[in-house]
C-alpha cells in the first residue's frame, strides 16, 4: 500500500519513474509545438494525398482493365467476322464438292464452272481443282493451268485430313499474285478423295471488310495466316500486308490460345493488344486489335493533374490558419495538462489541472484529463477491496521473485503467521524450484503472457491450481486449493473407466445420454453392429438406424420417459452395417445426482431377432398349417377340420413306421377314404407300399433332420396329375421319447397354370411392343421408298435422268436402311446368319480406334487396354465391329460433359457358378471385352429393360432401342454372354464373353482356291416370289449370264435332270411344294457334283438350323447388293 492511498502489485516503488522523460517532453514540446502541429498538419494530409493518388491508381486499374476487355471484344468482333468469310468460303466449296466428276475432269467444263460460280463473288481472287498429285487440272486464271502446288500447306493438309483445310498467305506459281488460299478434299461417287477445290481470298479484301466495324480512334487490326504472316491490316491497308508479325503480337500468335499484351506496334504507337484466333484449329486464321494507351488514358490524366493542384491548394490553407491558432489554443493549455500528467506519473493521484471544460479542445482534454484522475484514485481504491473479498487466493511476485503483496486468503495459506513482503519465494519454499509452478511463474515473466500450472505442491501438501498473469514489474498470481476436488475427480474417472470397461464387455448394445437425452456415447458394439461413426451418431443420430415403421413411436415413448424420468423399455428393428434389420429390447434407466437431478441414461440394446423369429414363425405354422397343439381341443378341431389345406399328424413308431394319429376333412377327401380308415393306420396302409416309400422318406428326414421341409410333389387324383405343395413340420417330445410330425399339403395345379397363363401374357404383351416397333419403322422406310418411286416415273418420262436418279438412290438407301433394321432384328432374335472368322479381338479393336475416337467426340478420352497374351475368338467381325460401336455410341450419349471410355480386352477362364451367372453359358475359357464409360449410370429400373427392343430412354429420334438388344442377339448367337453393371453417377460397364476357339486346323489341299470360272455362266434361278424373280433374272442377264428361272422346287428337278448346262443354282430356302431351298440344293450336288449353290432368305436361319445346312450352303440374307450377288455365283 503506497503512502498515496494506491494499491501497487508492481513492486516497492509505488509511483512510476517517468518524471524524468515528461520534464524532457515538455521542454520540448514548449520549443517546437508549433512545428509539430504543422507537421501534423502535413501528417493529416498525406492520408488525402494517398487517397488522390490511390484513387487514381484504381481508376487506371479498372480503365485498364476495360480497355483489355474491350480490345478482347472487338479482336473477338473482327474473329466472329472473319469466321464468317471462311465460313462462307466452306459452304462455298462444300457446294463444288457436290459436283459430279464429270463436271470438273474436262478442263473447259471445270473452268467454266469456275469462272461462272465466282463472277457472282468479287472477294475471290482465284479457284482452282487440284488432282491427287497435286497439279492444278484446271483454274480460273489460265497462268496457273499445269503449276505444281503438292508443296502448298492447304493442299496437303485437305489431302491428309480429307476435309476443309486453311493455307497461308502466298503467291501464285502462274500470275503471281498474293491471295490466301481455302481449300476442300474433293471425293468421287465412291467417297474416294480424288483431288482438291481452292479458293483464294484477295488480301485487300479482307481488310476493307475491317473497315465495316466499329474500331475507336487510333486502333489497329490485323489478320494473320497459319504462319503468323499479316493477310490483312487496318487502318493502313496494305502497309504491312505479307510481312511476318513481331513483338507482342508474334509471342501471342505463337502461344496459340487467345490472349493480351501491350507493347509499341510497327508504327511506334504503344497498344493495349488482344490476339484471338478464329477456330480452334493450329491452321486457322488469327486476328488482333490494338487500342492506343495514349488515347485510353488521355481523359483520366487530365481528372487526376486538377486533383493534385486542389490538394497542394488546400494544404497550404491549411497550414497558415493553424499558425495562428496554435499558440492561443494549444500551447498554453498543453503545458498545464503535461504538469499535471508528471505529478500522476510519480503517484500522486490527486494531480488536477483545473481547466474549464468550456473552453478549447486542450482545455476540455485537460478537464477530461481531471475527471480520469478522479476515477482512477477510486478505482485504485475498489481494487484493493475487491482483492480481499476475492474467494481466490491472490499474491504478487517482482521481477526478483520476491514477495510485493498477498491478500488475506493468500497469507493464511502460505505465511504461516510470517511477514513474506520482500522475500524471495524460492527461499520461503524451496521444493518450487523445477516444478510446474516455478515454470508457470517464468513463463509469464518472461513471455508477457497468461500461464496456467494445476499439480500437487509438496512444501504444502495441497493440490493448487494457479493462474499467473503478467504485470509491469512481475507477475501476479490467483490460485486455490484443489486437493479435495482433484479427488474427487480421480475417483468419477476410477468409476467411469470401471463403467465403460464393463460396457464395453457386455454382450448387448450399450450407450449413455445426458439429462435432456442427448446421446454422447456407444459402445463398441453399437458400431461394429451399425457400421457407423461416432460423429453421425451423436444426439439424436441414432433415429436413423431405426425401421421407418417404428420410429415414430419409439420417439414418442423414449421422449416421455426422458421427460418425465420413467424407465424406458422398448422393441423395435435395428438397422444393420448390412442393410439388414433386426430385432432388439431396448431398456434404458435413469441415474440421479444427490439432489434427485437426472444426470445421465444409461441403455442397453439387446437382440431378440432369433427369438422373435422363432415366434413368428411358430405362429405361422399355426395359422396356416394347423400343425400345432393348443390348450383348447375345440380350438384346434376348429382350425384342424376346417383349413381347405389338407393337414395330418403322424408319429414314428418304434419299429420306424408312421401311423396317422389324425387327419382332417380335406386329407380325408383327398384320399378318397373317411377320416376312421386312416387315423391309427400306418402310411402303408393308407397309401399303398409305392407311394408310401416316397414318403415315409420324406417324414424320416423332416424328423431326423429336425427342420422343416418345404417341397412340392407331383401326384394323381382321380386319374389328372396334380401338383401339391407340402410342408412338414416335426414335433419331437422329449418327455416321452415320441417323434411326431405335422404335416401339411395345397393343391397348386391351379396356381401354376396362372402362373403359366400371366407368363405367356407378357410374352404376347412384349411381342406386341416388338411388332409395333418394326410396324413403325418400316411404314417409314416403304414410304420414303414409294414416294421417291412414284415422284421417279415421270421424272423419267420427262427425260430427266439425273433427277430420275437421285430419286431413285433416295429408295435404294430406304432399302438399304430396312436391311439394317431387319439385320438388327435377326440378331436381336439370334436368327441372323453370322460369318464367323477365326480372329483376335485386340486387333480389331486396334484398327477401330480412330473410329471410336471420332464417334466418343473431342471431349471424351478413349483408353484401350488388351493382355500381350489374348485368345482368339470364332466370331463374325462386321457384327463385332457394329456392337463395339453402338457401345461407344451409348457411352458418348452418357457423358455429356466429357469423360473417359475404355475399351478392355482379357482372358478369363469361368467355373460352373461364374457360368451359371452369365445366362447360362458353358464354362471354360473366354475373352472378355469390356467397354466401360464414366456417364451418368442407369437406374435399377431402366436396367432391367436395357436388352429388350425399342426400349430407349432417349429423346424422340435420337435412338431406335434396338442397340443393346442388337449386341445382346449377336452375343449369344456367338456361344457368349453379356453382362451390364451400372452405378447411377458413375458410370456404367458392358462385358461381352466370347468362347474361346480351339486351335486353327492345317489348310488342306481341298481349302485351295479352285479355277475361276469364266465370265458368263448359265444360271438356273429359283424364285416363288414372281417380281423377285423378275428382278434378279433382269440382274444376271444384265450382267452377261444366261438365266433359267423356276417358280418351285418341282421345275427346278426338271431342269436339274435334263440334259441342260448349268454353272450355278441360285435358289430361295422357303418356297412351296413341299421342296424346300436345301432339299434341291442337296439333289442338285447329287445329280451335278461340283455345281455352284447360293441359297437366299430373309430369315431362313431357322431352316437351315433344322435342316443341318448352316454350314453346307452359301447363303445370302435378303435383301442384298447386286454387286454380292454377282460375286458369289462367280465364285
Amino acid at each position: 500500500m503506497c503512502d498515496n492511498g494506491v494499491v501497487s502489485l508492481a513492486g516497492e516503488g509505488c509511483p512510476l519513474d517517468i518524471g524524468r522523460d515528461l520534464d524532457k517532453g515538455r521542454r520540448t514540446l514548449n520549443r517546437s509545438l508549433l512545428g509539430g502541429l504543422l507537421l501534423c498538419a502535413v501528417v493529416a494530409l498525406l492520408p488525402v494525398l494517398g487517397f488522390q493518388l490511390l484513387n487514381e491508381w484504381e481508376a487506371r486499374q479498372v480503365r485498364e482493365r476495360l480497355v483489355r476487355d474491350e480490345a478482347m471484344r472487338l479482336a473477338s468482333l473482327v474473329a466472329v467476322d472473319q469466321r464468317r468469310i471462311v465460313e462462307s468460303a466452306r459452304q462455298l466449296l462444300t457446294a463444288i464438292g457436290t459436283f459430279p466428276s464429270t463436271l470438273l475432269e474436262p478442263r473447259d467444263t471445270c473452268e467454266a464452272r469456275f469462272t461462272t460460280l465466282l463472277g457472282r463473288f468479287d472477294h475471290y481472287q482465284s479457284g482452282s481443282f487440284i488432282g491427287p498429285d497435286g497439279r492444278v487440272v484446271c483454274a480460273t486464271h489460265a497462268a496457273d493451268r499445269d503449276t505444281d502446288v503438292s508443296d502448298r500447306a492447304y493442299f496437303r493438309d485437305a489431302m491428309r485430313t480429307g476435309g476443309f483445310a486453311i493455307g497461308e498467305m502466298a503467291a501464285g506459281r502462274g500470275t503471281g499474285q498474293r491471295s490466301i488460299h481455302l481449300a476442300q478434299a474433293y471425293r468421287d461417287e465412291a467417297g474416294r478423295i480424288v483431288g482438291v477445290i481452292a479458293l483464294g481470298i484477295r488480301p485487300d479484301w479482307l481488310a476493307r471488310q475491317m473497315e465495316r466495324l466499329p474500331l475507336p480512334m487510333g486502333a489497329a487490326a490485323t489478320v494473320l495466316d497459319r504462319n503468323g504472316t499479316v493477310i490483312a491490316d487496318w487502318p493502313q491497308v496494305g502497309k504491312f500486308v505479307g510481312r511476318p508479325a513481331t513483338g507482342p503480337v508474334q509471342a501471342l500468335h505463337q502461344q496459340g490460345g487467345a490472349g493480351l499484351t501491350e507493347g509499341p506496334g510497327p508504327d511506334g504507337e504503344w497498344r493495349i493488344v488482344a490476339y484471338t484466333p478464329t477456330t480452334n484449329a493450329p491452321d486457322g486464321l488469327g486476328v488482333t486489335v490494338g487500342l492506343s494507351r495514349h488515347e485510353a488514358f488521355r481523359d483520366l490524366t487530365q481528372a487526376n493533374q486538377r486533383g493534385l493542384a486542389l490538394i497542394a491548394l488546400s494544404t497550404l490553407l491549411a497550414m497558415t490558419l493553424m499558425v495562428l491558432v496554435a499558440n492561443r489554443l494549444v500551447r498554453r493549455p498543453a503545458a498545464r495538462l503535461l504538469a499535471a500528467v508528471e505529478r500522476l506519473a510519480r503517484g500522486d493521484l490527486s494531480a488536477r489541472t483545473e481547466l474549464s471544460a468550456q473552453g478549447s479542445e486542450f482545455e476540455r482534454l485537460g478537464a477530461a484529463f481531471d475527471v480520469m484522475a478522479e476515477r482512477l484514485q477510486g478505482r485504485e481504491r475498489a481494487l484493493a477491496n475487491a482483492l480481499e473479498s476475492t474467494t481466490d487466493s491472490v499474491f504478487a511476485l517482482d521481477r526478483d521473485w520476491r514477495f510485493t503483496y498477498l491478500n488475506a486468503r493468500a497469507a493464511a495459506q502460505l505465511a504461516a503467521g510470517r511477514d513474506l513482503i520482500g522475500q524471495d519465494i524460492r527461499g520461503v519454499f524451496p521444493g518450487l524450484a523445477g516444478g510446474p509452478f516455478n515454470a508457470a511463474f517464468a513463463a509469464a515473466m518472461a513471455r508477457g503472457e497468461p500461464a496456467h500450472a494445476d499439480a500437487p505442491f509438496a512444501p504444502l501438501g495441497r493440490h493448487f491450481e494457479a493462474h499467473a498473469y503478467p504485470a509491469p514489474d512481475g507477475v501476479t498470481v490467483f490460485f486455490r486449493d484443489v486437493t479435495e476436488a482433484r479427488a474427487a475427480e480421480a475417483r468419477l474417472a476410477e468409476s467411469e473407466e470401471q463403467f465403460r470397461t464393463l460396457a464395453e464387455s457386455i454382450p448387448q448394445l450399450a450407450w449413455m445420454a445426458d439429462g435432456a437425452g442427448w446421446v454422447f456415447w456407444y459402445n463398441r458394439r453399437w458400431y461394429e453392429y451399425t457400421g457407423t461413426t461416432k460423429p453421425a451418431m451423436q444426439g439424436w443420430g441414432w433415429r436413423t438406424r431405426l425401421h421407418p415403421d417404428h420410429a415414430d413411436r419409439v420417439v414418442r415413448h423414449i421422449t416421455h420417459c426422458w421427460a418425465t424420468g420413467e424407465p424406458w423399455q422398448d422393441t423395435f428393428l435395428l438397422r444393420g452395417r448390412d442393410g439388414r434389420y433386426r430385432w432388439f429390447l431396448s431398456r434404458a434407466l435413469p441415474i440421479r445426482n444427490e439432489a434427485g437431478e437426472i444426470v445421465r441414461w444409461f441403455g442397453t440394446n439387446t437382440d431378440i431377432t432369433e427369438q422373435r423369429e422363432a415366434e413368428t414363425l411358430l405362429e405361422a405354422r399355426v395359422a396356416e398349417r394347423s400343425t400345432q397343439l393348443v390348450a383348447s381341443e375345440r380350438l384346434f378341431r376348429a382350425v384342424f377340420e376346417n383349413t381347405p389345406d389338407m393337414a395330418f399328424v403322424a408319429c414314428r413308431r418304434a419299429d420306424g413306421r408312421f401311423v396317422y394319429e389324425a387327419a382332417n376333412p380335406a386329407f380325408a377327401a383327398f384320399l378318397d377314404r373317411p377320416e376312421t380308415e386312416i387315423v391309427g393306420r400306418t402310411v402303408e396302409d393308407v397309401s399303398g407300399p409305392a407311394r408310401a416309400r416316397d414318403m415315409v422318406e420324406r417324414y424320416t428326414a423332416c424328423i431326423e433332420q429336425s427342420r422343416v421341409l418345404r417341397e412340392e410333389t407331383e401326384t394323381e387324383w382321380h386319374g389328372e396329375p396334380r401338383t401339391l405343395e407340402l410342408v412338414l413340420v416335426p414335433l419331437p417330445d422329449a418327455a416321452t421319447g415320441t417323434d411326431r410330425l405335422v404335416g401339411s399339403a395345397r393343391d397348386v395345379t391351379d396356381r401354376r397354370e396362372l402362373e403359366q397363363r400371366l407368363a405367356q401374357a407378357q410374352k404376347l404383351e412384349a411381342v406386341g411392343q416388338l411388332t409395333g416397333g418394326i410396324a413403325h419403322d418400316f411404314n417409314n422406310l416403304l414410304q420414303v421408298v414409294a414416294g421417291n418411286i412414284e415422284l421417279a416415273r415421270p421424272v423419267i418420262r420427262r427425260g430427266e435422268i439425273e433427277r430420275g436418279a437421285r430419286l431413285l438412290e433416295n429408295a435404294r438407301r430406304a432399302i438399304g436402311r430396312g436391311a439394317r433394321l431387319t439385320a438388327q432384328l435377326l440378331a436381336f432374335s439370334r436368327r441372323q446368319t453370322l460369318h464367323a472368322e477365326r480372329l483376335v479381338p485386340s486387333r480389331l479393336v486396334a484398327e477401330m480406334s480412330d473410329l471410336f475416337r471420332r464417334a466418343a467426340g473431342e471431349t471424351i478420352r478413349l483408353e484401350t487396354r488388351a493382355q500381350p497374351d489374348l485368345w482368339p475368338v470364332c466370331i463374325d467381325p462386321s457384327q463385332l465391329e457394329s456392337a463395339l460401336l453402338n457401345l461407344v455410341l451409348n457411352a458418348r450419349d452418357a457423358m455429356p460433359r466429357g469423360g473417359v471410355l475404355t475399351v478392355a480386352m482379357t482372358n478369363t477362364t469361368l467355373t460352373a457358378r461364374e457360368a451359371g451367372k452369365l445366362e447360362d453359358i458353358a464354362p471354360g475359357d473366354y475373352v472378355r471385352v469390356e467397354v466401360s464409360d464414366t456417364g451418368e449410370g442407369m437406374a435399377s429400373e431402366v436396367l432391367a429393360h436395357a436388352f429388350e427392343p425399342f426400349f430407349t430412354t432417349k429423346e424422340v429420334g435420337k435412338g431406335s432401342g434396338l442397340g443393346l438388344a442388337q449386341v445382346h442377339g449377336f452375343v449369344r448367337q456367338s456361344g457368349g454372354a453379356v453382362a451390364i453393371v451400372s452405378i447411377p453417377g458413375q458410370g456404367t460397364s458392358v462385358s461381352l464373353f466370347f468362347p474361346r476357339a480351339p486351335a486353327a486346323p492345317e489348310e488342306t489341299e481341298g481349302d485351295k482356291d479352285s479355277p475361276a470360272r469364266p465370265p458368263s455362266a448359265t444360271i438356273l434361278l429359283v424364285e416363288d416370289d414372281p417380281d423377285v424373280l423378275e428382278s434378279i433374272s433382269v440382274l444376271l442377264a444384265d450382267a452377261g449370264h444366261r438365266v433359267i428361272p423356276a417358280r418351285n422346287g418341282g421345275e427346278a428337278l426338271g431342269v436339274l435332270r435334263s440334259t441342260e448346262r448349268l454353272d450355278a443354282l441360285v435358289s430361295d430356302v422357303v418356297m412351296p411344294g413341299g421342296i424346300s431351298g436345301v432339299d434341291l440344293a442337296r439333289e442338285a450336288r447329287r445329280l451335278r457334283p461340283g455345281l455352284r449353290v447360293v441359297l437366299t432368305s430373309g430369315y431362313a436361319a431357322d431352316v437351315l438350323a433344322l435342316l443341318g445346312a448352316g454350314a453346307e450352303f452359301d447363303v445370302l440374307v435378303k435383301p442384298y447388293a447386286q454387286a454380292d450377288l454377282l460375286r458369289r455365283v462367280a465364285a
